[in-house]
């Protein structure tokens, strides 16, 4: 019995001869059943592509259904069972609304149709094992999808990668939208750590878990696990690197056209620089769109929990604008901090990492929005204004409007493309490079042949990669992209590349991929013309110059400007503030309590001192232990070293310093106060 499907745009035959064997119970004495694991939950069988091999096991539960009472909980493994689960079907795509792109995902639903269930956590299997139980363990890869946290799924059958790569490779789903990433005070009270807005996270966190307890009788190495993803999956493998309830359940990562810094934090102190923008902030704004603001506790999760999942799907109602866009939540539990943070002070932990992109990220994004398309072409320096607010002066200088108004739209889509993924993919080699860990850049610059003019306008562009990376050529062709004979070559050696990496940690291409590490910045190219794929300069040298101009207004790179950050040289996104002191806990030495370090007058030059005088502010020096204090000059509850950092761009700002002026100041500051300042 065979069944004929059209998951990747040209037909699958997939093989029922291993089902009716089981069901028949025709098995060699002693032997397993061809294609049957037993699972954690109860038994499951597979279908084998008689093409290649390859077994497929399709929409195999890792959690129960995050309905009801689960709904925004933290996901639970799934019910036993002891009837035998025949996983030839794809599960359910997660609750989302369809695009104006065709995909898998929505089974060709008009743009804004709301499809797919709760009930899709479940994750498909692709191993080519010869025999059963397998008689070796493979290394696994397991694959999360992109999609801006909103839509996207694991509904195609991709048996390339682990055929050629001699691997077992593993798709999965996570809740979307608001049903994956809302937060609001009423749901983290409902949690046992007090976290909120990272129901989507700890799916991928669960089905990692289900994967270590059930891979190996797949023929997979639960301690040989490489997780990729791209675009949102890419973000997801951001925070599993930096969340420590990942820490064992992978060896290895990829992080392809993902900005590790995409992340809010969960909540704030009263007044600090992030006071209204945090996930709770927005997501009260979301609950009472939703009609369940104004209600206590328990009533407000009682009727976020009793709405029609079609409601929350996407980044929120129709009536609410602007929306705040879907983030993760930098929590202190689920994530301490934004990834980018903790991979610069704590690495990877040991694990090796793929960092990727593309060549033209934004145009697939600014391209196919008409309305965009023409706000750049009439006026490319207020369309950067618009979407980038006061950030805009800082980076119009870096990207200046072309002469030729031509030429706007390119300009516009490498300013964004390099801010957004570029440029963040550096950053994390960067981080990582400067540790001495393992870290390795691509760059996919590859653009097929396709006939529509819009379409080949948009190069190399987003998530094109993982067409090849996946050996899921076939599947361009719903974009009128038709790729050739060397396209197939090119995905065969990106496959023999990354099923290396996840097999040894360093992936396996001629030339060698070297490395990456700040001051020798070499990356790996993917072309089809390319000569020799080892490069030296990437994106002409812009992302230091970006990096650059991000840190004189930013040091630490939390998303809160020095200007007003509590802890200015310290990561601090969520800018608590236990005592009240305007430090920040994470650089305050007596963070729970109005006990301050003492504050005496330092040496620092008597210009600069003078100079920060002028505000009311003295330089400290270092001391040991608490004691109560005024505060500097007299001004209560700011810190010495936060009033003197201000008075250096207050005086810059109105021009009574210079910049080497201003920067003495504040190298001043960092000598001359309490450790960790």
């Amino acid at each position: 019995m065979t069944r004929t499907l059209s998951a990747t745009g040209h037909p699958l035959r997939l093989l029922y001869v291993a089902v009716l064997l089981v069901l028949a119970g025709v098995t060699a004495a002693g032997a397993q059943s061809p294609g049957r694991v037993e699972t954690t939950e109860g038994p499951v069988v597979g279908l084998q592509d008689p093409e290649t091999g390859v077994w497929e096991f399709r929409g195999v539960p890792y959690a129960a259904p995050p309905e009801g009472a689960l709904r925004f909980a933290r996901p639970v493994p799934p019910p036993g069972r002891s009837e035998l689960l025949i996983a030839d079907r794809f599960p359910d795509a997660c609750v989302q609304q369809t695009g104006f792109l065709p995909n898998g995902c929505t089974d060709e639903a008009p743009a804004g149709t709301v499809v797919g269930s709760e009930d899709c956590l479940a994750l498909n299997v692709f191993t080519a094992n010869d025999t059963w139980p397998p008689a070796e363990r493979k290394p696994v890869m397991v694959f999360i999808h992109g999609g801006g946290l909103a839509t996207g799924c694991a509904r195609e059958s991709t048996p390339a990668l682990a055929d050629a790569g001699d691997v077992v490779l593993v798709r999965i789903q996570y809740r979307l939208g608001l049903l994956g990433f809302l937060a609001t005070e009423s749901l983290a009270a409902a949690d046992p750590a007090g976290s909120a807005g990272n129901w989507g996270l700890l799916d991928m966190i669960r089905a990692l878990e289900w994967i270590q307890d059930n891979i190996a009788g797949f023929g997979g190495d639960p301690d040989n696990v490489t997780i990729f993803g791209e675009s949102a999956g890419g973000v997801g493998v951001c925070a599993l690197l930096a969340s420590p309830l990942a820490q064992g359940l992978f060896d290895r990562a990829g992080v392809h056209s993902a900005n590790c810094q995409i992340a809010r934090p969960l909540r704030t102190t009263p007044g600090s620089a992030v006071d209204g923008t945090t996930e709770v902030d927005f997501g009260e704004d979301i609950a009472s769109a939703l009609g369940c603001g104004g209600l206590d506790g328990d009533a407000q999760l009682a009727c976020l929990r009793a709405l029609p999942a079609a409601s929350l799907a996407g980044e929120g109602p129709p009536g609410l604008e602007p929306k705040p866009g879907l983030m993760l939540a930098v929590d202190g539990s689920v994530l301490p901090e934004r990834p980018l943070a903790v991979l610069t002070e704590a690495g990877a932990g040991g694990r090796e990492v793929i960092v990727a992109s593309t060549r033209d990220e934004q145009t697939g994004f600014t391209n196919l929005d008409p309305v965009l398309v023409a706000a750049v072409a009439a006026d490319y320096e207020q369309a950067v204004r618009d979407r980038l607010g006061p950030l805009a002066e800082l980076l119009l200088p870096l990207y200046p409007a072309p002469g030729d108004p031509a030429d706007n739209l390119a300009q516009f889509n490498r300013l964004f493309g390099e801010l957004y993924f570029n440029c963040p993919t550096v950053d994390v080699a960067e981080a990582l490079g400067a540790r001495g860990e393992d870290v390795y850049l691509s760059y996919f610059t590859e653009t097929p042949f396709t006939p529509v003019p819009a379409i080949a306008e948009l190069g190399s562009f987003h998530a094109l990669d993982q067409f090849y990376l996946l050996g899921n050529l076939p599947a361009l062709e719903r974009l009128f992209v038709f790729p050739g004979p060397a396209d197939e070559a090119l995905s065969e050696a990106m496959m023999r590349a990354w099923s290396g990496f996840a097999a040894g940690g360093r992936p396996d291409t001629q030339p060698p991929w070297p490395s990456y590490r700040p001051g020798t910045p070499r990356h790996y190219e993917w072309n089809t013309e390319v000569g020799d794929p080892v490069r030296a300069t990437y994106r002409e040298g812009r992302c230091a110059l970006l990096n650059a101009a991000l840190v004189s207004v930013d040091r630490d790179r939390d998303q809160v400007g020095d200007f007003e950050d509590s802890c200015p040289a310290t990561a601090n996104s969520q800018q608590l503030d236990r005592d009240g002191d305007s430090r920040g806990d994470r650089c305050d030495a007596c963070p729970d309590s109005d006990l301050r370090p003492t504050v005496v007058v330092g040496t620092c030059d008597s210009g600069v001192a003078n100079r920060a005088s002028t505000l009311g502010c003295r330089i400290a020096d270092p001391v040991v232990g608490c004691a109560p204090s005024p505060g500097p000059g007299g001004k209560s509850p700011r810190s010495a070293a936060r009033c003197v950092q201000r008075s250096a761009r207050n005086l810059f700002w109105a021009g009574l310093v210079d910049e080497p002026e201003r920067r003495a100041i504040e190298a001043c500051v960092q000598g001359g106060v309490w450790p960790d300042s």
